[in-house]
């Protein structure tokens, strides 16, 4: 990337000395450098974040992939061996453990997602009593069209405050799974933590 600079800016010196522009061609090489040399170092500024943040990362579970499955069933006496192995070492209960984070996180997802779709509804009703306030305002109180238009007001009103109170119940259930995940998380590193120095011994 810094070749790419130093090439364009010799482009550039070569084209200002063969322009006879020398009096003003100081002050626009020192602009093109100081130019180029902040965009450089802001590109291996956002390079570094990008890389610390794909370093840092934590992968979560895909919700729809495939599980490995073997060609061959395994043996049953190798079975029973790996399950004392697991037994013996304490890898079940690691397992057990990833397993629960697995299933808090699935239960938060979908209740994310159902959320977010009582989001959406509550923001289409929003805008539908956006549009009913704008028909009222213009309509006479005799016209037969201002009765209905109160009555889907009613209606839609109705309808936002059941949303809204189950749009809440949601947000405290999702407040609890992000509790609960972060337990099971600080569980299950603890559990592959000694796990790890068990078996490394």
């Amino acid at each position: 990337m810094t070749r790419k600079f130093q090439k364009l800016l010799e482009v550039i010196l070569k084209t200002v000395n063969k322009s006879h522009v020398t009096y003003m061609s100081s002050s626009i090489i020192k602009n093109a450098r100081t130019v180029l040399s902040n965009t450089k170092t802001l590109a291996s500024v956002k390079c570094d974040n990008i890389v610390k943040h794909i370093n840092n990362s934590t992968l979560l579970q895909e919700i729809h992939a495939a599980s490995l499955e073997s060609t061959k069933p395994i043996p049953y006496q190798l079975g029973n061996w790996w399950q004392w192995y697991q037994h013996l070492t304490g890898l079940d209960v690691v397992q057990t453990a990833k397993h629960r984070v697995n299933q808090v996180q699935d239960i938060l997802f979908k209740c994310q997602e159902e959320r977010r779709k009582l989001t959406r509804e509550v923001a289409h009703i929003n805008k539908s009593l956006r549009d009913i306030y704008e028909e009222l305002v213009q309509t006479w109180r005799e016209d037969p069209k201002y009765m209905d238009l109160t009555i889907l007001d009613n209606k839609h009103l109705k309808a936002k405050l059941a949303i809204s109170s189950h749009l809440v119940l949601l947000e405290n259930e999702e407040r609890d799974l992000i509790t609960q995940l972060a337990i099971a998380i600080k569980d299950y590193q603890v559990l592959d933590k000694k796990d790890y120095k068990c078996t490394k011994i």
